[in-house]
C-alpha cells in the first residue's frame, strides 16, 4: 500500500490500485484510484476511467469544491467525511453518465474547512473490491486550505 498526497489530502492507495492527483486550469484539487489502470487525462469525476473500467473495477474521486463558510455549515457540505461504502447506497441513478451494470454513490462532506465530493463507481462484479476502497476511504485526510 502506498500514499497519495498533494493539495493538502491523503488517501492510502491499496495494492495494486492507481492514484493520481490533479487540478484542471486554476479548478479545485481532485484525487483519483482505481483498482485498474486510469487515464492519464480525465474529468474530475473519471468520466473516461469509468467508460474503460472493467467489470470488476472500482473507481473513486475526491474532488473539492470552492464554497463559502455559510455552505459548509448547512446545506449539502455540512456532513462528515464518510468512512465506507454500503453495497446498499449504490445505485445506477447516482452515475454521472450510466453504464450497463455499474452504480455509484456520491457524498458531498466538510473536512477542516473545505467542501468535498466523494464519487464511487463500482462495476458489475466489483463489490468484491470494497474492502480496497474502504480501506482507502477511512484513510482519507485532509488539511486546512493553504
Amino acid at each position: 500500500m502506498s500514499t497519495l498526497s498533494a493539495y493538502g489530502i491523503s488517501v492510502a492507495v491499496p495494492a495494486g490500485w492507481e492514484g493520481r492527483a490533479f487540478r484542471h486550469g486554476g479548478g479545485e484539487p481532485t484525487l483519483h484510484l482505481g483498482s485498474f489502470p486510469l487515464p492519464h487525462d480525465d474529468g474530475e469525476f473519471g468520466s473516461r476511467a469509468t467508460s474503460r473500467m472493467p467489470a470488476d473495477g472500482v473507481f473513486l474521486a475526491v474532488t473539492e469544491y470552492g464554497v463559502s463558510e455559510r455552505e459548509l455549515e448547512r446545506g449539502i457540505f455540512a456532513s462528515p467525511p464518510p468512512r465506507r461504502v454500503e453495497p446498499r447506497l449504490l445505485s445506477d441513478r447516482a452515475l454521472l453518465r450510466p453504464i450497463d451494470g455499474q452504480r455509484g454513490m456520491q457524498r458531498f462532506f466538510a473536512a477542516e474547512g473545505r467542501a468535498f465530493c466523494l464519487f464511487v463507481v463500482v462495476g458489475r462484479t466489483g463489490e468484491r473490491r470494497l474492502a480496497g476502497a474502504n480501506g482507502a476511504i477511512a484513510s482519507l485526510r485532509f488539511a486546512p486550505r493553504p
